[in-house]
């Protein structure tokens, strides 16, 4: 179960909502006439966040969302039983996500993941089982599940569940220079004072320059800033020579998290560092992307 304190409780189930519904005075006020029927289902100051009731086998639980089809949760009374559909709405829209965060039902919780959320449901047993949302500004994405006494049974199909995968094409492609500059990272590494502040903002500051000046030339790729991103990244790689070879050390050196070179002392610790290193190497070269499976 979720570790946070619902604010309400009132979206446990249709019976819930209706009840909860038929509790509220609508708001009346210069804003709002009595024919409106604006239900706040919290605070009545935030009449935005509020229960709609379509019909009498239908209520939709809004959270101020402007766009057409998007309502956050809407409960419906079928034949087949009760369904509660939900969605996550736009990409970045984290207003959102809080409201779905409080909104949901006990069993029903929200977690971030790469490209949208899982929605967890827990089971009366105490087993987990995610169910995939994506988050994006074209679709209508939702989940549908179907509400019988404690439980909550997922009806939708399911959306393809994005997951990372390195590029091995493009990882065999700079295997010599990207196991030439490891090599050499292994070598001058404890001499680089590469946790030194000054020495660190030194180097941020020649890596803007160089940036600059790369730009200036003609070359549009490096972007703005001084972020080693993976065009440069693989300009420094392939040159033994490269004015910021010892940037991109340190750049390395800085993000080891496991283990750090001073730390080294037996062949444990050289497979921690090595997988420090591939996994820092797929993310700043660029070689990691994010592919779909069913």
């Amino acid at each position: 179960m979720p570790q946070y304190a619902l604010e309400y409780d009132f979206s446990e189930s249709f019976d819930a909502v209706a009840k909860h519904y038929d509790s509220i005075k609508p708001v009346v006020s210069k804003y709002h006439t009595r024919e409106e029927d604006i239900r706040p289902f919290g605070s009545r100051r935030k009449t935005i966040e509020r229960i709609e009731k379509v019909s009498d086998n239908k209520y939709a639980i809004h959270d101020g969302s402007c766009r057409v089809n998007n309502t956050a949760m809407v409960w419906e009374r079928t034949k087949r039983g009760d369904i509660l559909t939900v969605r996550t709405g736009m990409a970045y829209n984290n207003f959102r996500i809080t409201f779905l965060n409080y909104a949901l039902p006990a069993r029903l919780e929200l977690r971030h993941t790469l490209g949208g959320h899982n929605i967890v449901v827990h089971g009366v047993n105490g087993r987990e089982t995610h169910y995939f949302l994506p988050r994006d500004t074209d679709e209508n994405y939702n989940l549908q599940f179907l509400h019988r006494g404690n439980t909550f049974k997922c009806i939708s199909n399911g959306y393809p569940i994005p997951r990372k995968r390195v590029n091995k094409e493009s990882k065999a492609a700079i295997k010599v220079p990207l196991e030439d500059f490891y090599a050499w990272v292994c070598d001058i590494g404890k001499m680089l004072p590469y946790n030194d502040w000054e020495y660190h903002q030194k180097n941020l500051e020649e890596i803007g320059e160089y940036k600059v000046n790369r730009e200036r030339d003609g070359y549009g790729q490096m972007g703005h800033g001084n972020i080693i991103n993976p065009p440069l990244a693989l300009e420094i790689v392939k040159d033994y020579n490269h004015t910021l070879r010892t940037h991109l050390a340190c750049h390395f050196l800085q993000r080891t998290n496991s283990i750090t070179i001073h730390e080294i002392d037996n062949k444990d610790d050289a497979s921690r560092f090595r997988s420090s290193f591939n996994r820092w190497a797929n993310e700043t070269f660029g070689l990691v992307e994010v592919v779909t499976i069913s």
